[in-house]
């Protein structure tokens, strides 16, 4: 049975996650989008009663009532100075909203991109997720969450406006609404010319980063062939297809606009025409006139801002969706089991595994003893660190069994597995934290335990060298330190994991001879813990330490006595 057949036949928690939309990111950003939706309306309210302080203010006015005049100046005063706080805390609460989302959004992607399977993760490359939590979210917030207030501002003004018009001459909406129903036709219709374009540019962005760490990462290598031309031709290629993916989508952008503002004029100047008319007829009173022009002014300004808004609102959702894609699991299992520890062994029976069109296990047969101690050799390319990866749960068998005791091992919870599993890799990573934190991985442990990991590994000479010891810091992961300062720090990080299984894959390939076989003599001293140690290095005074030496080649696993 293929990989992917068995993947199509079950199922795993992650992949069963309810899928995410925009709408709900909203949700989860829920204070300062209701409070600023609350604050919208209230500035409505005012504004309504702003409105009828100036019709009565025109009227007396007009009629020469000094009274009214008199009495209505100083509330309308009061009115119009309050406006300016009130604008304040909605400025404030928009930026608030729009920083919520945000974090939301980014927060979440992070949480989601560590629920990925590790095969999967690796497989699809670093780049595709740096773009999505960079470029795809900095678009996100600038075209989704900044024009959704935008969007919540427009509709509160449009309903308020509206509000307006129908307590002082309802009539007025006869020869607005049907101008109304075909500037929002008309906004409808174009609402989906920018979704395609920004699709497009969101995946050449992608190219782009990739392309972008590709050549930093291999910057000594651009350098020591002379390969600067080339790379800088690429790379101008690839800015090219951003830039004009972008000049295309700023062309229809300000096409949308000028069209949009032109069926606006229309629409204001019919309600001024139908306006007039009214007052010459008696109809209306000047003062009325005034806030029906304002009131048709700001019905049609948030109809406008909707025309801008909603475009781009639009036409990032294919951008949402394909970061929902790349978070994805497609290799799914049934994890449902708590990992109780080993108590007897590990078994590998009839386990096949390949790469896409490179075979690597055929029908390998192997066991580990609960506490003992093996060592794997063989070729490179043999599949050596394939057992590990697959004992770390990194990809499943395509056919056979991994079991731990009794239990499948892609049935074991991996949380409660991966506390019990030490792994001591030849690409170690370091935080830009202390050396203690990069030890302890931010556990808390004793100064006890953690000086006896620090002696084992060998690190006591580099902590010397240090001003500030295990509190020195270290930064851009780890530059300032060998190889070997690495790869003690990683066995340090193993020894303080208090493991019943340990996997070391080339733990000693960056260490001197003397150091190496001190490290494998305290790791080989455990009691009651599980070793599995893939190396090339193989020391004679300690390799008959091992309870077995095993050899992988064309696929199958040999032991010392085969």
């Amino acid at each position: 049975m293929t990989r992917k057949m068995r993947n199509k036949q079950s199922s795993t928690v992650s992949g069963q996650k309810t899928k995410m939309t925009l709408g709900k990111i909203l949700l989860l950003a829920w204070q300062p989008f209701f409070l600023l939706i609350a604050s919208e309306i209230v500035l409505q309210l005012v504004s309504i009663i702003h409105s009828f302080y100036i019709r009565d203010i025109f009227d007396a006015a007009v009629a020469g009532d000094i009274d009214i005049l008199l009495a209505k100046t100083p509330i309308f005063i009061i009115l119009v100075c309050g406006m300016f706080p009130f604008n304040t805390w909605l400025s404030y609460i928009r930026a608030v909203f729009v920083k919520k989302a945000s974090t939301v959004l980014k927060q979440r992607y992070l949480q989601r991109i560590f629920s990925k399977n590790v095969n999967e993760f690796q497989s699809s490359g670093i780049s595709r997720y740096i773009n999505d939590i960079t470029n795809n979210a900095n678009t996100l917030e600038e075209k989704y969450f900044q024009q959704m207030t935008v969007v919540i501002m427009s509709v509160t003004a449009f309903f308020g406006s509206l509000a307006i018009i129908i307590s002082v001459n309802w009539q007025t909406l006869i020869f607005v609404v049907p101008c109304l129903v075909i500037l929002l036709f008309v906004m409808y219709k174009t609402g989906n010319l920018l979704k395609k374009p920004e699709q497009t540019k969101a995946g050449y962005l992608e190219e782009y980063t990739r392309y972008a760490k590709e050549s930093l990462s291999a910057f000594r290598i651009v350098k020591s062939f002379q390969l600067e031309k080339r790379i800088l031709r690429d790379f101008d290629q690839r800015s090219k297809d951003v830039q004009e993916k972008g000049y295309e989508i700023e062309k229809r952008g300000t096409y949308l606009q000028a069209l949009n503002q032109f069926m606006s004029s229309g629409v204001a100047l019919f309600g001024l025409l139908a306006g007039a008319r009214a007052v010459a007829t008696g109809a209306l009173s000047i003062g009325v006139l005034f806030i029906i022009i304002m009131a048709v002014s700001n019905l049609i300004h948030p109809i406008f801002m909707l025309s801008e808004a909603l475009p781009p609102l639009r036409s990032v959702e294919p951008i949402f969706e394909k970061m929902e894609q790349h978070l994805e699991n497609q290799q799914v299992q049934q994890i449902n089991k708590p990992y109780p520890g080993l108590e007897q062994q590990i078994s590998l029976n009839n386990v096949s595994f390949d790469y896409p069109d490179i075979p690597v296990l055929k029908n390998a047969n192997v066991k580990f003893k609960k506490g003992g101690k093996y060592l794997i050799i063989g070729p490179s390319g043999s599949g050596k660190s394939t057992i590990l990866r697959l004992l770390r749960k990194y990809f499943n068998p395509d056919q056979g069994q991994i079991m731990i005791d009794d239990l499948q091992l892609n049935k074991i919870d991996t949380a409660s597995y991966y506390q019990k599993l030490a792994n001591i890799e030849q690409n170690i990573f370091i935080f830009d934290d202390t050396i203690r934190n990069n030890i302890t991985l931010f556990q808390d442990v004793s100064e006890e335990k953690l000086k006896s990991a620090v002696t084992a590994a060998g690190l006591d000479n580099l902590l010397n060298s240090r001003t500030n010891g295990l509190d020195d810091i270290l930064v851009n992961n780890g530059a300032d330190l060998s190889g070997g300062e690495k790869a003690r720090i990683a066995i340090a990080r193993g020894l303080l994991a208090e493991a019943d299984i340990i996997l070391l894959d080339e733990p000693f390939a960056s260490l001197d001879d003397e150091t190496a076989q001190k490290i494998e003599q305290k790791l080989l001293d455990l009691t009651g813990v599980t070793i599995l140690n893939v190396s090339h290095v193989v020391f004679n005074n300690t390799k008959n330490l091992y309870d077995d030496i095993l050899l992988v080649k064309n696929g199958l696993i040999y032991t010392k006595s085969e």
